[in-house]
């Protein structure tokens, strides 16, 4: 079987969240990150969206996990390192330092859980780690902060995130969440404050 007869539903929207990230991403090197910010809230729904069609289509797979693993690396560690390096970083030296930072941990997270999978304790399923999702909306964080207040600093959010990159190999906890709502919530959120910063200030 080839590799285009194996793919499903979820995987094309594994590649609509690639093409939105992709999209993000040029966005950034064009001087919009407000609206690459809104680009890669789609990226990241399409994201939600592949793994529910998989499982309610019954078909995940091993190379189903991987696809979307693949398309991660684009949606939550590229796009937040480059956010960080072009609007964030007080240096490139130092952009360069800790967007490899998010690449490098970032990618031995997604290497580990392709290994070892989802964990349970009682009842509820966790990840280990700081996830690579979290790493995306505190580096979105971070940016809205240094945008709508004085007090966050450009190092603030170096040292924010050169604690929170090997977060994402520790043994923390971070349950998964399955109320969808608050990821529509969470979603909403940032796109109204992307649209304040991009024509309040």
């Amino acid at each position: 079987m080839s590799v285009l007869q194996k793919l499903t539903v979820a995987d094309f929207a594994t590649f609509t969240g690639l093409f939105f990230a992709w999209l993000s991403i040029v966005l950034l090197m064009k001087g919009q990150p407000n609206w690459a910010i809104i680009v890669i809230m789609i990226a990241f729904a399409f994201d939600l969206l592949d793994g529910c069609l998989a499982r309610k289509s019954q078909q995940d797979s091993a190379f189903g996990r991987l696809l979307d693993s693949y398309g991660d690396v684009f949606i939550y560690l590229v796009f937040s390192s480059m956010l960080f390096v072009f609007y964030l970083s007080p240096s490139m030296v130092v952009g360069l330092f800790i967007g490899f930072l998010i690449l490098v941990f970032g990618g031995l997270r997604l290497a580990r859980f392709n290994l070892e999978g989802m964990k349970r304790e009682k009842d509820r399923a966790y990840y280990r780690g700081m996830t690579v999702v979290h790493i995306l909306f505190l580096t979105i964080i971070c940016y809205f902060l240094s945008r709508l207040t004085r007090v966050w600093t450009a190092n603030l959010s170096t040292l924010t995130l050169l604690i929170a990159s090997p977060a994402m190999i520790s043994n923390y906890k971070s349950y998964k969440i399955e109320k969808y709502w608050l990821f529509a919530l969470v979603v909403f959120s940032v796109i109204v404050t992307s649209f304040i910063v991009e024509y309040a200030y």
